[in-house]
């Protein structure tokens, strides 16, 4: 990942991060951890812009975003890209992580609880892992065994 400044611009505006992978340019604004009482609250629930045949289209109205989404849930979660809101925070003592998800917040409570429930399907192995993605990058292991 690659953050970007612009010199020319003001101190005070957020740098960009520019994803280097595989998939399409995209660029999102780099947010800070927001503490609870800072985090602004929830927009009011947006209004289709378009309809796309039979079907409303909800579409992100941030200069060079407009993504589309078939449902308004999923367009204010979108929307916390932009804004940075973080509403969900770790509640484990000591933790002041917080996510723009609840399915991300959910995946950092495993490094506190211990919980792997992802196992390895061979038998013999018996490792477990905490998240699909360390599983899939260690049954490379028994991929490449002869």
């Amino acid at each position: 990942m690659l953050v970007m400044h612009d010199d020319s611009s003001s101190a005070a505006l957020p740098a960009l991060v520019k994803r280097e992978d595989s998939r399409p340019l995209v660029w999102q604004q780099e947010t800070p951890n927001y503490p609870p009482e800072s985090t602004p609250p929830p927009q009011e629930d947006p209004k289709p812009k378009k309809k796309h045949g039979s079907k409303q289209v909800f579409i992100c109205t941030e200069v060079h975003c407009g993504k589309q989404f078939p449902r308004s849930f999923a367009l204010r979660r979108h929307m916390r890209i932009h804004t940075g809101t973080k509403p969900y925070a770790c509640d484990y003592e000591g933790c002041t992580q917080r996510f723009n998800t609840s399915g991300n917040l959910s995946r950092h409570k495993r490094i506190h609880s211990g919980e792997r429930p992802y196992p390895c399907i061979f038998e013999s192995c018996g490792k477990r892992f905490n998240t699909s993605t360390k599983l899939k990058r260690h049954m490379r292991i028994h991929c490449y065994e002869g």
